[in-house]
């Protein structure tokens, strides 16, 4: 089971930093799952190894938050696309038992229409 925050982790996003790749710093620390507090108690935590001022990373934590944003609605773009197609399947399947019993509803509002009693017959017979 992977461990996620560790120190050794902070370490490998400041050696990313020191190489200027600042994009796979902002990778590493999406991946590992650090948010910008984080981040930011490990760097008061090891102001003294690190030496970087603190801009460094507030860049990796605006990329960060950039990406845990992208990642939101990306899932929320997925889920829209699965409801979209279960509504359409619900609409197709409610359409086709429509039409399939239409024929039936037609029927049965004949057979009703013909049990109700005759109310002009019956008042006739009544007054006459």
């Amino acid at each position: 089971m992977q461990e996620y925050r560790t120190q050794e982790q902070f370490f490998e996003i400041c050696d990313s930093i020191i190489n200027g790749n600042y994009q796979q710093a902002i990778d590493e620390a999406v991946e590992y799952g650090f948010s910008a507090v984080d981040l930011a108690n490990y760097v008061h935590e090891f102001e003294d190894v690190t030496g970087f001022p603190d801009t460094n990373f507030f860049y990796i934590c605006e990329g960060i938050g950039k990406a845990k944003g992208q990642e939101e609605i990306d899932t929320l773009k997925e889920d829209v696309k699965q409801t979209t197609y279960i509504y359409k399947k619900a609409q197709r399947n409610y359409e086709y038992m429509f039409e399939r019993h239409a024929e039936k509803e037609i029927k049965i509002k004949e057979l009703e229409t013909q049990l109700q009693p005759d109310v002009f017959k019956t008042e006739v017979m009544i007054s006459g």
